[in-house]
């Protein structure tokens, strides 16, 4: 699965799809390379989305650059700061770049302060992720929308004129459909949740019943999200749905709740409690021991330091001649819970 990192994109009534004119450059500036007005005839482009904030599209701009070196004099590459989040976002672009030097070797814009290049390619697009890159062919046409890391076919099939626009169109259809779904479903859910922290109790669980017809594999999501909207009006009607659900939900869902709610502003320890330690009570021991990390964690965001030692021991148990002792590639996680422990255990020790 490629990772992808989420922002504010909405949906538009007419969409940016395979086969549609690519809408006209408009940048604030250009902060590396070169200045590019239009889509000259011949040449073709990649207009690529990203933000100086998102992982995943620190991990694609590599891979992007070494697509733009193999493709020079075919292809231009246009990266496209957006979403980006601070007060001086020029400046931070601009170190952004700096820091990786060659690893972006392309042309580098930041979108206009009207966020044109938002509006009229990510949102008309229907995309909600970064990184997100469009190819548009030598006719200025949109020949295919997808993540980065996937593009180097579609890119080269392009440059050689043997890309299947018109069936790339209809796949990208059926990516819309799904998209006007999920904004409905998440316009139902964020309502229920809404009301559930309201207290509403019986209008949050229409709202929630609701989404969960429109997708039927929401019931794992719905019950989380039920409990910690509750949470947000009581403890009393956070417990009673915990109390409902908790028999469908496994140990490793339960540490994470617990660790999410051991996360809100002001977290009640008691709920916390109750919810990790029947978490705990799931776990298995032997091929889920990140949950006793989460459980820990969430243990010590509220201050219960016997119960956090105790979590991070278990899980440590496994990597000290446990289960996962010759697992490498979870070094950091032992690591991780060692750590907190020795917190924990000290913060045990001085109260």
């Amino acid at each position: 699965m490629l990772a992808v990192a989420f922002g504010q994109a909405t949906t538009t009534a007419t969409p940016l799809k395979p086969g549609a004119d690519a809408p006209p450059l408009k940048v604030s500036e250009w902060v590396k390379g070169k200045e590019i007005k239009s889509f000259e005839p011949g040449m073709v482009y990649v207009v690529e989305f990203w933000a100086t904030w998102c992982g995943p599209c620190k991990t694609s701009i590599p891979h992007i650059t070494e697509l733009a070196k193999k493709h020079k004099g075919k292809v231009e590459v246009i990266g496209v700061s957006i979403w980006e989040r601070g007060d001086d976002i020029p400046t931070m672009v601009k170190d952004f770049v700096k820091e990786f030097g060659d690893k972006m070797d392309y042309n580098v814009a930041i979108d206009s302060a009207d966020t044109h290049m938002t509006k009229a390619w990510m949102e008309a697009g229907y995309r909600n992720g970064i990184p997100s890159a469009f190819i548009v062919n030598g006719e200025g046409k949109v020949a295919w929308i997808g993540h980065p890391m996937q593009m180097d076919k579609p890119l080269e099939d392009t440059i050689n004129g043997t890309i299947d626009i018109e069936a790339n169109a209809k796949a990208y259809d059926k990516y819309i459909e799904g998209r006007k779904l999920e904004v409905e479903i998440n316009a139902k859910m964020g309502a229920a949740n809404k009301a559930m922290a309201a207290g509403n109790e019986a209008e949050a669980d229409a709202l929630y019943a609701e989404a969960q017809k429109l997708n039927p594999n929401l019931a794992g999501s719905i019950r989380l999200n039920r409990i910690v909207s509750a949470s947000q009006h009581s403890t009393e009607l956070a417990t009673k749905a915990f109390s409902s659900a908790k028999d469908s939900m496994t140990g490793p869902d339960m540490a994470l709740l617990a660790f999410n709610l051991s996360r809100q502003q002001s977290p009640k320890a008691d709920l916390v409690a109750v919810v990790a330690d029947a978490g705990l009570g799931k776990v298995d021991a032997k091929t889920e021991v990140l949950a006793y990390y989460y459980t820990g964690m969430a243990y010590t965001n509220v201050a219960k330091w016997d119960k956090s030692v105790e979590a991070f021991e278990k899980g440590i148990a496994n990597f000290d001649g446990g289960p996962m002792a010759t697992d490498e590639r979870n070094k950091g996680l032992r690591e991780a819970m060692v750590k907190a422990r020795d917190a924990a255990a000290a913060k045990k020790a001085g109260n």
